[in-house]
């Protein structure tokens, strides 16, 4: 049941955030302050930090 629950919180960050990271990635990449791996690895750290944590409780009421 863990692992399930963790796998929709990583759907849904990556749902989330992949709208606009890409903007903050090629930002970030293109000025050469990160290279691309780590780029997208905080992309990934940050994006499921904000929308599986922070915002996620605020989506539905659990039952």
């Amino acid at each position: 049941m863990l692992m399930m629950l963790i796998a929709t919180a990583v759907f849904m960050a990556w749902a989330i955030g992949a709208n606009d990271s890409a903007k903050a990635v090629g930002t970030a990449v293109g000025s050469g302050i990160l290279g691309f791996k780590r780029a997208v690895l905080l992309i990934g750290v940050f994006v499921f930090i904000g929308g599986a944590f922070l915002g996620g409780s605020g989506g539905s009421p659990t039952p």
